[in-house]
């Protein structure tokens, strides 16, 4: 998502990128990245789409918008900033230090947003009379 590539401006983040497995590449890897979160937004609004009644169709596209974004803005700086270093994938030359965790809490809610509020406003729309 280009809207999200000013994170990159950080040296902390492209170093993250260019450490990540198994491309071990800046611009793939930031494309897998991104491809790989948009996934479970995109099955969960499907999902809800194809198989939820039309009621409760907005219903669900909040509650999945809602309940990835959360896993999301807890798991995925920890993944970063904890499990990748104990599993040998050293990135952060600062020594992860707080502005490395906020940076990286940061982008991931900034992530979220970007993903999350064009959802929301499907799920508006959806919700609707007709």
């Amino acid at each position: 998502m280009v809207l999200w590539s000013p994170f990159l401006l950080s040296e902390r983040l492209r170093s993250l990128f260019r450490h990540l497995p198994p491309t071990n590449s800046l611009l793939r890897s930031y494309l897998v990245v991104e491809i790989g979160l948009a996934v479970p937004f995109i099955m969960g609004t499907a999902v809800a789409l194809v198989r939820i009644p039309r009621a409760a169709v907005s219903t669900a596209i909040l509650d999945t918008v809602v309940q990835i974004t959360f896993v999301y803005v807890v798991a995925l700086p920890v993944l970063a900033g904890d499990v990748l270093p104990k599993l040998g994938v050293d990135w952060d030359p600062t020594g992860y230090s707080g502005t490395t965790w906020l940076l990286l809490v940061g982008s991931v809610v900034w992530y979220a947003v970007l993903v999350a509020v064009p959802l929301s406003f499907l799920a508006v729309l959806l919700a609707i009379p007709r």
